[in-house]
């Protein structure tokens, strides 16, 4: 294994270039949306003992200066869809006029695919990308990052797991850092869950090093200008891992944040944890530790 080793800093955690070639995936059919990452993307994100305080800086109206993607995707939501994306438009525009919702549809085999797409042409912040197949989370979080066009990104799942209002109070923790994670307060919704989750997190932590309270809770707010440098590739729930260790090997800096989870308000989650899933996150995770 080759992996760097960041420097703690209380609850600030260090971490490491990502090679954007890496972002994986071809690109699907795209509904709307501009091409690529947008601006140049230039510049390497801040490493420990670099950069000032302007990130996620509030003007004296409340109103964030820098610009805002807002990632989710999407597979079989048809119940979820509108609320969720309703809740999203409307929180944003109380905090900045320069953001982006993208959403990536993964071959939904319900309407999903066709409630988004009414959406990306009656908002005008609302990009629809459609990925075809069901290639699992981390896949489509990485063709939602590629097609990023904002300063900050954020990840979120699309049956909106905590409150909108979080992206608000989450703006000025990643003032002085590259990432801000979330992490789950409250209980989880059976045995079977909670007893995966205590698992892999004692996993990834003994094995990757992640001293993070949850590593797969779907907050996860990023500097573009970072992002750009980790070499993703897993399309599993592995995804959240190697975000992650690879922003703590390249020396990032995050900030975690408690989250209050909200049930699921509508639908049925279409996650099962089977052997093969549990089998296909293990396979990328050895893939990871010795690539």
């Amino acid at each position: 294994m080759n992996r760097g080793k960041g420097r703690g800093r209380g609850m600030v955690k260090d971490t490491h270039k990502i090679d954007s070639g890496n972002w994986g995936m071809a690109r699907g059919n795209r509904v709307t949306g501009r091409r690529g990452f947008g601006r140049d993307g230039s510049g390497a994100g801040r490493r420990d003992g670099e950069g000032g305080n302007e990130a996620g800086s509030h003007t004296q109206g409340g109103e964030i200066r820098e610009s805002l993607s807002i990632v989710v995707p999407m597979y079989n939501e048809e119940r979820n869809a509108l609320r969720v994306i309703g809740s999203l438009e409307k929180a944003l525009r109380g905090l900045t006029d320069d953001y982006e919702i993208i959403i990536i549809e993964s071959g939904s085999t319900d309407s999903t695919g066709a409630i988004v797409d009414t959406l990306a042409k009656t908002m005008r912040h609302c990009k629809v990308f459609h990925e075809g197949a069901k290639k699992g989370l981390g896949s489509a979080i990485r063709y939602g990052f590629r097609e990023s066009a904002k300063d900050i990104v954020l990840y979120m799942d699309g049956d909106e797991p905590f409150s909108i209002d979080e992206i608000k109070r989450a703006l000025p923790l990643i003032r002085d850092c590259d990432a801000v994670i979330g992490y789950r307060i409250g209980h989880r919704e059976n045995f079977t869950r909670w007893f995966y989750s205590k698992s892999y997190n004692f996993l990834t932590r003994h094995l990757l090093g992640l001293k993070v309270h949850d590593v797969n809770f779907s907050f996860k707010m990023v500097r573009r200008d970072a992002a750009r440098e980790l070499d993703l590739r897993a399309n599993t729930f592995f995804f959240s891992a190697e975000l992650l260790s690879e922003l703590k090997r390249k020396g990032f800096r995050w900030k975690e944040m408690g989250i209050p989870y909200t049930l699921r308000a509508q639908g049925v989650s279409s996650v099962r944890i089977t052997p093969s899933l549990i089998g296909n996150i293990l396979k990328e995770m050895a893939h990871y530790l010795f690539r």
